[in-house]
């Protein structure tokens, strides 16, 4: 990749980390580039969080492994939940703006609001 996109995408992993640290139980950020995919990594005692952007589409994908029950959700895996399609839908992105920032924005909002009273993440919030 070029220098500019490299250190974006890098500002915003960390930028997402800085308010995610906040409300969830992850101590520790790893980055890494090893071909054409860029994976951000949000490590704790009880949640992984991972982010991957790259072709085909270079859209963020999100993934979320909650370690008590070894489980690892993609927004797929989240939409039966109940609540989640609604708040989903309810709370698109938005098209303006820089695309990038607009998703790592949206996927913060979604950790804060759309799944942090459910049942199947009680245990990577902090208190």
């Amino acid at each position: 990749m070029n220098a500019p996109i490299d250190e974006k995408i890098s500002e915003l992993f960390r930028m997402l980390y800085d308010r995610l640290r906040v409300i969830l139980k992850i101590d520790r950020f790893e980055s890494d580039f090893p071909s054409s995919i860029w994976i951000g990594k949000y490590l704790g005692s009880s949640v992984i969080i991972e982010l991957l952007w790259g072709p085909p589409e270079f859209q963020v994908e999100l993934f979320i492994t909650v370690v008590a029950s070894a489980k690892r959700y993609g927004l797929r895996n989240m939409i039966p939940i109940p609540g989640v399609r609604e708040w989903m839908l309810a709370n698109k992105p938005s098209q303006e703006g820089d695309n990038l920032k607009v998703e790592f924005d949206w996927i913060q909002k979604f950790i804060s609001e759309a799944i942090r009273d459910k049942e199947e993440f009680k245990t990577i919030y902090r208190n």
